[in-house]
Formats: C-alpha cells, sequence, structure tokens
C-alpha cells in the first residue's frame, strides 16, 4: 500500500511528503527507499539514506542488500561497503541471501578482495554459507585465475559441516575454476569423485549437460585423449542425454587443430578426420548446424 502511495506521488512529491513528517516511522523511510530502488533511482535512494542516517533511522537488510548489490554492479565498490559497515556499525547484520548476494556481486566485478573479506564477516557472524556462497567465491577466483584461492575454498568446503551437500552447484564450479586455471588433473579429480561410485543410470542423477562440457573442454585443453573417449563413450553407452553443446565440446576437445574455427568448418574438419563419428552425429548432410 506505501509503495503504491509513493507510486502515485511520483519521486520528487514523495520525498516532499516525508520531509513533512519528521516523525515518520523507520518503515516509511524504508519503503520509500524501496520504491527508489525499483525504479533504479540510486541517486535518490542515497538521498533518502543519508536523511534516514541523520534521523537516526537504519536500513532494513532486504534494502541493505538491493542497495549495496546495485552499486557494486555499477562499479561503485566504496559507496557498497561504505553502507555495509554503518549498518555493520549498527548491529545491522546481513542474512544468508544477504550475504551471498553480495559475495556473489562482488565476485562478478572481480572484486574478490572484497567478496573474501565480505564471506569472513559472514563466518564470524555465526551465518552458514550455502552452496550458491561457495560457488559465487569460487567462480570469481577462477575467473581472476587465483589458483590458491580456488583451493583454499575447496578446502573450506571439505571442513564444512554444516553445508547440507556437496552439490551439482558446487561440482561444476570447481570443475570450471580448476579449467580455467589449467589444473586439468583436478578437474578429472572431480568427475571421477562423481562417476566411480555410480553403476548403471545413477550416473545421470549425479552429473548434468554443464559438467559434461566442462570435463569435455578440460581433456581437450589438456590433450587427455585417452579419458576425452573414455568418458564420451561411457556417457554413450549409459544414453546420457547429451546436448549440443556436449557435442561442440567434444568436437572441438578432439584436436586442438578445431579451436577457434566457426561451426561449418568445424564440421568439416569432423567429416574429413573422423567419418565414423560425423555419421553418428548425422553430420553427413549438413552444413550449418551441429
Amino acid at each position: 500500500m506505501v509503495s503504491s502511495l509513493f507510486s502515485n506521488l511520483g519521486k520528487d512529491h514523495s520525498k516532499i511528503f516525508l520531509q513533512q513528517f519528521d516523525s515518520s516511522p523507520n518503515e516509511l523511510y524504508n519503503s520509500l527507499i524501496s520504491y527508489f530502488l525499483i525504479q533504479d533511482d540510486i541517486i535518490n535512494a542515497l538521498e533518502i539514506y543519508s536523511y534516514l542516517l541523520q534521523k537516526g533511522y537504519i536500513l532494513n537488510i532486504k534494502n541493505i542488500t538491493i542497495l549495496c548489490k546495485k552499486l557494486i554492479l555499477q562499479g561503485k565498490i566504496n559507496e557498497a561497503l561504505q553502507i555495509y559497515y554503518q549498518s555493520k556499525d549498527n548491529n545491522i547484520i546481513l542474512d544468508q541471501r544477504g550475504y551471498t548476494i553480495l559475495i556473489d556481486s562482488f565476485s562478478k566485478m572481480m572484486y574478490m578482495s572484497e567478496a573474501q573479506r565480505i564471506f569472513v564477516d559472514m563466518k564470524g557472524n555465526g551465518i552458514k554459507p550455502n552452496s550458491y556462497t561457495y560457488s559465487s567465491l569460487i567462480r570469481g577466483l577462477g575467473n581472476i585465475y587465483d589458483i590458491q584461492g580456488v583451493k583454499t575454498i575447496h578446502q573450506l568446503i571439505r571442513m564444512d559441516l554444516n553445508l547440507d551437500q556437496f552439490d551439482i552447484v558446487i561440482y561444476n564450479s570447481l570443475m570450471n575454476a580448476y579449467n580455467r586455471c589449467g589444473y586439468g588433473y583436478d578437474v578429472l579429480q572431480l568427475w571421477d569423485s562423481l562417476v566411480t561410485p555410480s553403476k548403471d543410470n545413477d550416473l545421470l542423477l549425479l552429473i548434468n549437460n554443464t559438467t559434461v562440457s566442462i570435463v569435455l573442454d578440460s581433456c581437450g585443453f589438456n590433450r587427455q585423449l585417452f579419458r576425452l573417449n573414455q568418458i564420451w563413450y561411457d556417457l554413450k553407452k549409459k544414453n546420457f542425454n547429451l546436448n549440443q553443446n556436449n557435442y561442440t565440446s567434444y568436437i572441438e576437445a578432439l584436436d586442438d587443430h578445431s579451436k577457434g574455427k566457426d561451426q561449418y568448418e568445424i564440421i568439416s574438419w569432423v567429416k574429413i578426420n573422423f567419418p565414423l563419428l560425423a555419421k553418428e552425429l548425422n553430420l553427413v548432410n549438413k552444413k550449418n548446424s551441429i
């Protein structure tokens, strides 16, 4: 109802409306900030935030999270950290979702020092990370090729007794990060830990198409042709539902010569060098699709 009121009043009139009521409750200020954030109006949101602080009010967790996220994604790191620490000084502790969103935002912008600082705060405040928290850190560290950072988070995950499950989200993030850093052996180790215990079609429950593409890419990059074909034919044998990306990853991994070519060139190259595979993939009469 409050948001609807602000929407009808508009931005300028909403601020004037609030200024007439110095005793307006904290909830009303937060509702106005929420309204500006929905409008993606960071300037007015920050203006109301400053006014709110002057009056001794504080942001709620939702607004802290959204405002910090928007500032981070705009590259305004200092402003985001200032709001975060001001809230912390006022004993406002983010929840699991809030911390994860901030860590993910810093990681996406590759501000990994800040992401790890927030992660340390999260743990220190007794908030349990989930698989998405860890995955965000791992992806960010992999993107800056920080192999030691990836290994450190991997070790933390192993020791985290509070983590509900070491799920496929974490596996894929770890495998992709190790692959980016050129650690193909670690990619294969993770793959083997997923598929070795499985029997018959249990494999289908443990991996997804993203997992498959990552391990195939890694085999190609590290010239692991034997493992590449072993994995591929095991997937075929178990009737795993391979998608177009999986086929493309396999084709590109077969020979480094195919790297950098467009789809038509890859198809032509496969027809010449791997005629049986071309027949299996039904590429014989295709020119521009895989």
